[in-house]
């Protein structure tokens, strides 16, 4: 008998979901959302060992992946057009949800963040086509992709140079600055990008660029130039 009743409670709710079909996405989406209050779309629970980029972004990653189904099924247009207040609709929501789960501190992975979202369409035209809007769907998917793939906000980095005893800058594109003298570890770093300087007197000094979003590793490894050598300086490696 529960599962006679539970038939009729989900049937009730996919009729509901052919009606909003026909009422635009903005109903669709509250369609998807009863959905999966009725166990229709199930998720996997979250677990401690996961890694933390999972945790935070992997819901947005569910939801945005779930507004892309319900705007290819809700236009009633022409098939190659989206309506372009549902597309930037569905990447200002997702672009938000993003930054709301990046911590308050960690402005290298916000800007990041900002750099790569996808710019609104243009909506002087109710209509977009799918090609275009389908393109900034991609990015952001990918980005989001990216982003459920970090181990961890922060990380230690090991900075050694030979010779050691070099004065090292950290500069993130937000802002933030961090200084030591090598070889040392930073500790508790954000993910980001990143402009660093390596600097001896006697040397020539290294200014070079370094993403630690797209990029493994936590060791920064730099080899100096003495300042009569005639090679340009060379960026450390990250390792």
């Amino acid at each position: 008998m529960e599962t006679h009743a539970l038939d009729r409670k989900s049937s009730g709710v996919i009729l509901f979901c052919w009606t909003a079909r026909l009422l635009g996405f903005a109903l669709l989406v509250s369609c998807a959302l009863s959905i999966v209050s009725e166990g229709q779309i199930p998720t996997q629970p979250r677990t401690s060992s996961e890694k933390e980029g999972v945790k935070a972004f992997g819901p947005v990653l569910d939801r945005f992946s779930v507004d892309l189904k319900l705007i290819q099924t809700s236009e009633l247009g022409a098939a190659d057009e989206y309506n372009a207040g549902d597309v930037n609709l569905v990447l200002g929501r997702t672009t938000s949800a993003i930054l709301d789960r990046i911590p308050a501190g960690d402005l290298p992975l916000a800007t990041y963040v900002k750099r790569r979202v996808p710019a609104p369409v243009d909506t002087a035209q109710v209509f977009v086509s799918r090609s275009e809007a389908d393109t900034r769907f991609t990015v952001l998917k990918e980005l989001l992709s990216k982003l459920t793939s970090l181990p961890a906000f922060r990380l230690n980095m090991q900075v050694t140079t030979q010779p050691p005893k070099a004065a090292f800058d950290l500069v993130s594109a937000g802002g933030t600055h961090i200084s030591t003298t090598t070889n040392d570890e930073l500790t508790n770093v954000y993910r980001g990008e990143y402009d660093y300087t390596v600097s001896k007197q006697g040397y020539k000094s290294v200014h070079a660029s370094i993403d630690l979003v797209d990029r493994a590793g936590t060791l920064l490894s730099c080899e100096l130039l003495p300042e009569n050598d005639p090679q340009a300086a060379l960026p450390c490696t990250l390792k």
